[in-house]
Order: structure tokens, then sequence, then C-alpha cells
């Protein structure tokens, strides 16, 4: 009968820690290197203000109301 623990052998613990260490390393090295790119900053400001709002209907930036032109 099994009562629900499982042990790990030290060879299995390693295998996870680099495989865990790996991904990590992978997704997190280099954030941060590049700065955003052109619209992005703007992009983000609008968003931000739209949350602080509650306002998802008419998008702004610091307070002024903006067109925006998707085609």
């Amino acid at each position: 009968m099994c009562n629900g623990t499982r042990t790990h052998s030290k060879g299995e613990f390693w295998a996870d820690f680099l495989l865990y260490f790996s991904a990590f390393f992978i997704l997190f090295f280099a954030l941060g290197d590049r700065g955003l790119w052109a619209a992005e900053g703007r992009w983000a400001q609008i968003t931000r203000e739209m949350l602080l709002t509650k306002d998802f209907f008419h998008p702004t930036i610091g307070g002024s109301l903006i067109s925006i032109n998707l085609y």
C-alpha cells in the first residue's frame, strides 16, 4: 500500500536541479539588456492609464484623449 510519499535518489535530485537551473538561466539571463522598441512605452502608458482610471473605451496619455489609428 502506498502512503503518498516518494523518496528521491541523489541522481534524481541533481537531474531536477539541473533542469530547473537551466530553465531559469535561459529565461532570465539577458532580461533587461535591450530597451523597449519604438512604440512600446507609449502603449504601456496608455494601458497603465486605462487600468488606473477603469476607462477602457477612451485611451489617454497624461489625461489627454488620444486617437489610435490601427490601420
